[in-house]
């Protein structure tokens, strides 16, 4: 089986589960492979997503919070 006709053999055989454990362990398998997705996903999918002034923006506000150096917070 592949494709659909497995999706549709799993949805069957997920809608004859009568144990609340089993489902629990079904969905989390789900939100795992979900997660997984997500962190294996590069920077280069949000290349381009922001314009010129809000990445100039976004270097300000980077540059006035990250770029200072107080001598007391080493002590």
């Amino acid at each position: 089986m592949f494709g659909e006709a497995k999706k549709i053999h799993l949805i069957k055989e997920i809608l004859k589960i009568n144990d609340d454990i089993v489902l629990q362990e079904v969905e989390d398998v789900i939100i795992n492979y979900n997660v997984r997705i997500v962190k294996d996903r590069n920077f280069t999918m949000f290349a381009g997503s922001l314009t010129d002034t809000e990445a100039n923006e976004l270097e300000d506000i980077i540059a006035a919070g990250c770029e200072k150096i107080n001598a007391d917070d080493w002590k």
